[in-house]
């Protein structure tokens, strides 16, 4: 069976001395106080500010991480909380509609422009007609799904924990496809990536996996074990690929837990470059450079050849995000509902400003509208705010 491990049992478990993996479901038994204590925050003389822009209170806690895409109507920020996507007007800050599903989300909602895609706690796929707000499909897979999907040329794809990735007809629900792989025995409890791009879906898996398919006929066109896992039992093992994926000119760059962080040329999945790394959120990538949050919340920036370029540590064990990259800076959310700038050129922290006092969940949301930029963020309460930087 498939043991699932959440990230606040992570600590406890590796600290401990012995490990008794037995049963199966979700391994979260231990209420350890933490290991590590978080840095604490130091004075910041402000290069870039945050000037607060809109707030949207908590409506239901989050199902997956804010995303964001073009529509007719103007970009839209989709925010899968409780049994409702919020599509959210980011210039304006309200709620431009709302899509209503019969049973609670377990992932972030995903849109090609003209639909939405999220899966519930039942196993089951909704998509709904953002024309209309109506639902239009509803299918199950009688699996648990944490992934949020992905849409491309028509096909709405889905991963679920058991190891299935399936396609299905934008249109109507139909499956079209099924990719079937082996789960490792044990996992962490992240939404693994599923991205749509021109022609197909690019997928990161447990085990340090990451594949290439056809979004039309679900064939797979390449597969790799970017980062091997390794150790003497499972939990050592562990190398899932993270949520937050970037890509810079033909690459698409990815983190894994206990792995490496790297890129892999999309064409044929060669792997570019690796380096030894440990993530339990992912990385960004623009400008021509990687940035990375690591499992002690440390934020590095590689080089598109994967130089290291700097290192920032100020942060540590403050349970950071994964970054969001903006013109001059990165952003990163951390427990406390801080966010951090820090400087793309040498990772120094050039700005800060707390959204509330819960804990950021998923990456910040960076967007350009109209000439004003604007970060977007959401915490563990369901409460979404933006922040104009200037």
């Amino acid at each position: 069976m498939i043991k699932i491990l959440s990230r606040s049992s992570l600590a406890a478990l590796v600290s401990a001395s012995m490990l008794a993996l037995s049963g199966c479901g979700s391994l979260n038994p231990f209420k350890d106080e933490p290991k590590f204590k978080p840095a604490e925050l130091t004075t910041v003389n402000p290069t870039i500010s945050l000037n607060a822009t809109w707030q949207l209170g908590a409506d239901d806690s989050p199902a997956g991480a804010l995303t964001i895409v073009g529509t007719a109507a103007g970009p839209r920020v989709f925010a899968a909380q409780g049994r409702q996507v919020r599509v959210i007007d980011p210039a304006a800050g309200n709620v431009a509609q709302t899509l209503s599903a019969d049973n609670a989300l377990t992932t972030g909602a995903a849109s090609d422009g003209t639909l939405a895609a999220a899966a519930t706690r039942d196993g089951d796929v909704i998509a709904w007609d953002l024309a209309t707000g109506k639902q239009l499909w509803k299918s199950s897979l009688n699996a648990e799904i944490i992934s949020t999907p992905a849409v491309a040329d028509g096909i709405v794809a889905v991963l679920t924990t058991d190891g299935r990735l399936v396609g299905f007809d934008a249109t109507d629900g139909r499956r079209r496809w099924v990719v079937q792989r082996a789960a490792p025995s044990l996992t962490l409890r992240v939404a693994s990536p599923v991205i749509g791009v021109r022609g197909g879906f690019l997928v990161g898996l447990p085990a340090g996996r990451v594949m290439a398919l056809g979004s039309r006929d679900g064939q797979v066109r390449w597969e790799t074990t970017f980062a091997q896992p390794k150790g003497s039992n499972e939990v050592e093992r562990i190398s899932d690929i993270m949520p937050a994926v970037g890509g810079l000119a033909g690459e698409f760059c990815v983190a894994s837990y206990q792995g490496k962080v790297g890129c892999i040329n999309v064409r044929d999945g060669r792997t570019s470059w690796q380096r030894d790394f440990s993530s339990n959120v992912g990385l960004a990538a623009g400008n021509g450079t990687i940035f990375a949050t690591d499992d002690k919340s440390h934020v590095s920036a590689f080089s598109a050849a994967g130089v290291s370029v700097w290192k920032n540590e100020a942060l540590a064990y403050r349970q950071l995000t994964a970054p969001a990259v903006l013109p001059g800076a990165v952003a990163v959310g951390d427990l406390d509902g801080y966010v951090h700038l820090l400087s793309t050129d040498k990772g120094e922290i050039v700005g800060r400003v707390q959204a509330g006092s819960r804990a950021l969940v998923g990456a910040p949301i960076a967007l350009d509208i109209g000439g004003q930029r604007l970060l977007v963020v959401q915490n563990r309460s369901g409460a979404i705010y933006a922040f104009q930087v200037k």
